[in-house]
């Protein structure tokens, strides 16, 4: 991912960043269906040898609002 994270030896460095999301209801607007309500989380982890590792997990939740 392009996050230009950097490292505990203040390098740039590469993460994992792992986007699960799950439509849990859909509706008909304007003649489509759309997804209306989604979860799911985000889970970013940054590693580097000799560094300590940071993973961070996020809980997402959304409504359309129309």
């Amino acid at each position: 991912t392009p996050f230009f994270v950097r490292n505990c030896f203040g390098r740039l460095t590469d993460e994992v960043l792992d986007v699960r999301l799950r439509v849990k209801a859909a509706a008909p607007v304007r003649r489509s269906w759309r997804v209306t309500k989604i979860e799911g989380s985000i889970m970013e982890v940054s590693k580097h040898p000799g560094c300590v590792t940071a993973t961070i997990l996020w809980s997402v939740r959304g409504t359309l609002q129309g």
